[in-house]
């Protein structure tokens, strides 16, 4: 579930529910073995002034994180987002060492205006998931790797680099383009 969910709400019920369908996933992952589950981190621009944001987001995922297993991990997206900064000022604050994040290179390159190595950098330290995939900065279009405003030539190996513990997903409407890409490269 990723739509109307928001562990920041001000509204109790809105949060109760956020909870609700969030665990209803875990429940859900867990049945089939899965160990690791990306979520949206419910951030909405001019709704929630980051500093409510982070400490209702704390609280919530602490909650969320209590009865979980110790070999399962929540992954943290960047979606709306508008600085680099925030989702790890977020993960430090969980202090938990199952709750990492994930970068969404195109929702980073199509929501900010910060640089997308500026991205990697504060996400390094806490990313355990790259959802890998560009954009033109006008649109999240899930393009492939070779088109779009990243130069994939180079940030590629940057984040291997840089994030050498996180598990890559291609997120693409059709990732073969990006599978050959990638091949021809070597990473395959």
């Amino acid at each position: 579930p990723f739509n109307e969910i928001h562990p920041s709400a001000i509204d109790p019920l809105a949060r109760e529910f956020a909870m609700k369908r969030l665990n209803q996933a875990y429940r859900l992952a867990a049945s089939y073995g899965i160990k690791k589950m990306v979520v949206h981190s419910g951030f909405l621009p001019d709704v929630y002034f980051p500093i409510w944001f982070v400490e209702r987001s704390v609280e919530f995922w602490q909650e969320f994180m209590a009865d979980k297993p110790q070999d399962f991990q929540l992954v943290i997206e960047n979606q709306l987002e508008p600085h680099a900064d925030l989702l790890p000022e977020l993960c430090q604050k969980i202090d938990h060492p199952q709750v990492g994040l994930c970068l969404d290179t195109g929702h980073a390159l199509y929501r900010s205006e910060e640089d997308i190595y500026h991205w990697a950098e504060c996400f390094a330290p806490y990313c355990k998931h790259i959802h890998l995939h560009n954009n033109d900065k006008i649109w999240d279009w899930h393009w492939c790797l070779d088109k779009g405003s990243i130069d994939m030539e180079k940030f590629l190996p940057h984040i291997l680099q840089t994030m050498p513990q996180a598990t890559i997903t291609l997120e693409h409407l059709k990732a073969e383009d990006s599978l050959i890409w990638l091949a021809e490269r070597g990473y395959l």
